[in-house]
C-alpha cells in the first residue's frame, strides 16, 4: 500500500501534467502577445490606424437612445461596449470600444448629420488588448482569471514534484533562487 507521501505525489503529478496541458494554449497566447507588447513600436501597436466618414441620421432617431445604439450597431458599425453617451450639447457623441478598436459618433441634433471617427491598431492591437484585459467583456476577463490560477497550480505542483525528488532537489532549489535574484536584482540596478 502506498504512503500518504506517495499519494499525494501521485496526484501532484497527475494534477501538473493536466493542469499544464489545459493551460498550454493559454500560456503560448499569453506569452506571444506579451512579447508583442514588449516591443509595441515594431508590430505596430502604438500607431493607430485612423479613419473618418460622414453620414446622416434621421433626427427621428436621436429621441430613443437605446434605439439610436442599436441603429448605430446594426447599420454604422458600432461594435463593443458602449463607454460614452455624452448628450449635454450639440453634437451628440458615443463612443463605442473592443479590443484593438474605438469608434466615436458626433451626431448633429438639428438635422442628424454624422462624423464618425474609427481607430483601429489591427490584429496586434486586438490580441495585445486581450493579453491585458482592455476594452474587454467580463466573460474575456474569467479567461485571463482563470489563466492565472491554471498557471500557478501549475508552477506550485511542478515546484512541489522537483523538490520531491532527493538528487535534483537541491538544482531546483538553486534555479528558484537564481530566478528570484535575477528578477530583484534587474528591478534594483536597473529600473529606474
Amino acid at each position: 500500500m502506498k504512503s500518504l507521501k506517495q499519494r499525494a505525489l501521485h496526484w501532484t503529478r497527475a494534477l501538473h501534467t493536466y493542469l499544464t496541458m489545459f493551460a498550454l494554449v493559454l500560456l503560448m497566447f499569453f506569452s506571444v502577445t506579451g512579447f508583442l507588447m514588449n516591443h509595441e513600436d515594431s508590430f505596430g501597436l502604438a500607431a493607430a490606424n485612423v479613419s473618418t466618414r460622414s453620414t446622416k441620421i434621421s433626427p427621428s432617431m436621436l429621441k430613443d437612445k437605446l434605439m439610436l445604439v442599436e441603429y448605430l450597431r446594426k447599420n454604422l458599425g458600432a461594435r463593443g461596449e458602449l463607454v460614452s453617451f455624452d448628450d449635454s450639447g450639440d453634437p451628440l457623441r458615443l463612443q463605442f470600444t473592443s479590443p484593438g478598436r474605438k469608434i466615436e459618433y458626433a451626431i448633429g441634433l438639428a438635422d442628424g448629420a454624422t462624423e464618425i471617427s474609427g481607430e483601429t491598431r489591427g490584429l496586434a492591437g486586438l490580441v495585445a488588448d486581450l493579453h491585458s484585459g482592455k476594452n474587454v467583456t467580463t466573460a474575456w476577463n474569467l479567461v485571463i482569471d482563470g489563466a492565472a490560477i491554471l498557471l500557478f497550480l501549475g508552477s506550485l505542483s511542478g515546484a512541489i514534484l522537483w523538490i520531491s525528488m532527493p538528487k535534483r532537489r537541491m538544482l531546483g532549489i538553486a534555479a528558484i533562487g537564481l530566478s528570484v535574484a535575477l528578477c530583484v536584482g534587474v528591478y534594483v540596478f536597473l529600473v529606474p
